[in-house]
């Protein structure tokens, strides 16, 4: 076992279980290393940055579509958000008038008729035009960049 992986089991154990970290390197070591740790999570983010931690907090969007927004700028009018989808969801057709940036992170989607994009595929839509509708063909993750968004496209 190489140095870095017995560190690593190591915090997973003091993680785990204080007592199993203590027990192997001692309780001083123990206490400065787990303070370190937690240090370096709690450091504030340097200067002019911030960060979006990953946690669950997930919000209804739109039947079959959930979404996270991780930034607005009410300036420019535009955010970039994470939405995730089970098969079948949609977005209906509607209209961009900036620019929409689409990654695929996972699974799959058809654009219009039938136009797939894949995981690890991007996909833009150009102002001035209806996008097609969107539907999941499996369960995806899209992080998508456009204009802010307030609540479902699909018809009501």
């Amino acid at each position: 076992m190489s140095d870095i992986d017995r560190i690593n089991k190591l915090m997973t154990d003091a993680l785990a279980s204080k007592g199993a970290l203590e027990a192997d390197v001692g309780a001083e070591a123990t206490r400065r290393m787990l303070g370190n740790v937690k240090a370096r999570m709690q450091a504030a983010a340097p200067a002019g940055t911030y960060t979006i931690p990953a946690l669950d907090d997930w919000e209804p969007f739109d039947q079959g579509i959930d979404r996270r927004v991780l930034h607005q700028d009410q300036g420019d009018g535009i955010e970039t958000v994470l939405y995730r989808l089970v098969p079948g969801a949609r977005f209906v057709s509607h209209p961009h008038t900036q620019q929409e940036t689409c990654w695929v992170v996972k699974g799959e989607i058809l654009v219009g008729d039938g136009h797939a994009v894949h995981a690890g595929d991007f996909h833009v839509a150009e102002p001035g035009y209806d996008h097609p509708e969107i539907v999941a063909r499996s369960e995806a993750l899209l992080l998508i960049r456009s204009q802010i968004n307030v609540g479902p496209l699909t018809p009501r």
